[in-house]
């Protein structure tokens, strides 16, 4: 199975992970030795540790800064992907497909299952 590296590097990115270039101890991945690292090599630093970012962008090193609003948006895509993949499309207008989207998206879809399955 691919982990995220191996996905960036097939897309062309050079990745390394922090473990690789400092080390397994948690003393070696300290936010110090990252914050070091990072501005002798000029790495970009990607990052889900909000305090962490704010320190690396006034250190001047580049980061990537992943939020839960960033998950979020990218489940939801992936949600209103796999809806309209299920509906019957070519039956259907663009009103009834907006309006199916609609209803699952309020949840009104799942208080339906739930009183038709009782």
């Amino acid at each position: 199975m691919k982990d995220l590296k191996d996905i960036l590097l097939d897309k062309g990115w050079d990745v390394s992970t922090v473990t690789e270039k400092l080390g397994s101890t948690k003393e070696a991945r300290s936010d110090e030795n990252i914050l070091r690292y990072s501005q002798e090599t000029n790495s970009l630093v990607v990052t889900v540790d909000k305090p962490f970012v704010s320190r690396l962008k006034s250190a001047g090193v580049k980061v990537v800064a992943l939020a839960l609003e960033d998950k979020a948006r990218i489940i939801n895509e992936k949600l209103a992907r796999c809806i309209l993949v299920d509906m019957d499309i070519k039956n259907s207008t663009d009103d009834e497909v907006l309006d199916d989207f609609s209803k699952i998206k309020s949840g009104e879809a799942s208080r339906m299952a739930q009183k038709n399955s009782g």
